[in-house]
């Protein structure tokens, strides 16, 4: 089971609110409704986000803005490096940042989100003008397979040799529908890339693996690293990402918890044919 170095509070978790905290230093997202994001990693070409004005009723899936989460987990593709040959989906994609920099790693990429007709149409956008390679952006509603484009009629699914997902795991009513998709959507040997803001609370990271692993889903966590989020404005191109070491303690507390970020990779089995 994962461990979350945590050092206890009497605070009651299951009572915390992610949503106080998501617009205090540090800044763990950028950008708002409609803005222009430029985004720049060494080695890689500029990137400009458009960032959705997603409908008002819509608002709640917190795609108007470029979560640091995301800057996180495309890091980590850059890490990796070359993707050409992969198959590669990303959930909940917002503004489309680890699939633009997977596609410009050679990956063939499928950007997924929410239904919501701005949010599709800019995250379209967005890969439109910042890569060069072939991809494929899709609406959908996590665990819906009904008249859904990546769930065809005809068998069996597309799977992936990547799924990445960037700050998903904060509505806990979903964990079960996310890994409902993950565990029909990956391929055997694939794995899942993601990164998820502690400030979405202990219990919620807690319960999201602890469901992954249970029989149902057969999930095993390879890896799981704290960060603690830079405190710089904006996205800089050289910011740096501090590792939390195995020895240190997180305290748990509703302040400490908004400046770290974890990555997490999760598998089906000891099958890795994929090197990271």
């Amino acid at each position: 089971m994962v461990n979350f170095f945590f050092v206890q509070n009497s605070m009651d978790d299951d009572n915390f609110d992610g949503l106080k905290v998501l617009f205090n230093d540090p800044e763990i997202n950028v950008g708002d409704l409609g803005e222009s994001i430029p985004v720049n990693f060494t080695g890689m070409k500029p990137i400009t986000l458009k960032i959705p004005n997603v409908e008002r009723k819509n608002s709640l899936l917190f795609a108007h803005h470029v979560w640091k989460a995301s800057v996180l987990v495309s890091k980590t593709l850059l890490e990796i490096g070359n993707l050409k040959g992969l198959d590669i989906l990303e959930l909940g994609s917002g503004s489309g940042l680890p699939s633009i920099i997977a596609s410009n790693l050679g990956g063939t990429v499928t950007a997924s989100d929410y239904p919501d007709e701005d949010l599709i149409k800019m995250l379209e956008l967005n890969l439109k003008s910042n890569t060069t390679s072939s991809y494929s952006v899709m609406s959908h509603i996590w665990g819906d397979r009904a008249k859904d484009c990546l769930f065809p009629s005809a068998m069996p699914y597309k799977q992936f040799d990547i799924i990445l997902m960037a700050d998903t795991l904060w509505m806990k009513d979903q964990h079960e529908n996310l890994l409902n998709d993950l565990k029909l959507l990956l391929k055997p040997s694939g794995r899942v890339i993601g990164c998820a803001g502690l400030h979405s609370g202990k219990s919620t990271f807690q319960e999201f693996f602890q469901t992954a692993e249970s029989e149902t889903f057969g999930f095993k966590c390879l890896y799981c690293q704290p960060y603690r989020i830079p405190s710089v404005v904006g996205l800089a191109e050289n910011e740096i990402w501090e590792q939390v070491g195995p020895s240190e303690i997180i305290p748990d507390t509703v302040y400490d918890r908004q400046w770290f970020l974890f990555n997490y990779v999760l598998e089906f089995s000891n099958k890795l044919d994929l090197e990271i």
